[in-house]
């Protein structure tokens, strides 16, 4: 009997361990940027978020546009998410802060505090293409644009409302280290 009692103990520790993880997890946003730093350490001035840089570069890739416009978009993510930690994206999986689109084709799933709803990173590379051939530019003639052109761009077509000098700072310098 004492036997079962302490096998029982045993598993009721690991319950309550599991139990906290899961609420650290699920309500704590820094303790998961904790644990990836626990999990891939990165030297000053590294980038520790290559899951969803490589996951962005690949989708970019399958829809026929060069790894150097993957990385744009990796690095202008890690600018528009905040090292993909921005409650738009944790809550909505929306890396590029796309609004709700109302005549555009879209793959949003549902407005969401006045963003789009995704149900994953890959779809919302996917619609951030969709916008760009609402405004009749193909992935062919973006895979050509160097970083400064493709903001520029972006800025032309009111998709954000900052200086494109500084934005474009920020972004080159997630660009550089991927």
């Amino acid at each position: 009997m004492k036997k079962y009692k302490k096998l029982l103990n045993w598993y009721g520790l690991l319950l309550l361990f599991s139990i906290g993880w899961l609420l650290l997890w699920n309500f704590f946003p820094n303790f998961r940027i904790w644990v990836r730093g626990l999990i891939s350490p990165t030297k000053k001035g590294e980038i520790a978020n290559t899951l969803e840089a490589d996951i962005i570069i690949n989708v970019v890739q399958d829809l026929g546009g060069r790894e150097s416009l993957g990385k744009m978009l990796a690095a202008k993510a890690f600018v528009e998410t905040g090292r993909f930690t921005s409650s738009v994206y944790e809550n909505n999986n929306n890396a590029f802060g796309m609004k709700c689109p109302r005549t555009r084709e879209t793959l949003m799933v549902r407005c969401k505090n006045n963003y789009a709803y995704f149900n994953s990173l890959r779809d919302s590379v996917r619609d951030y293409f969709l916008w760009w051939k609402f405004h009749k530019i193909g992935i062919h003639a973006l895979n050509y644009l160097t970083l400064p052109e493709l903001l520029q761009k972006e800025k032309d077509y009111h998709y954000y409302t900052t200086d494109v000098a500084s934005y474009t700072k920020k972004v080159n310098w997630f660009y550089e280290r991927l």
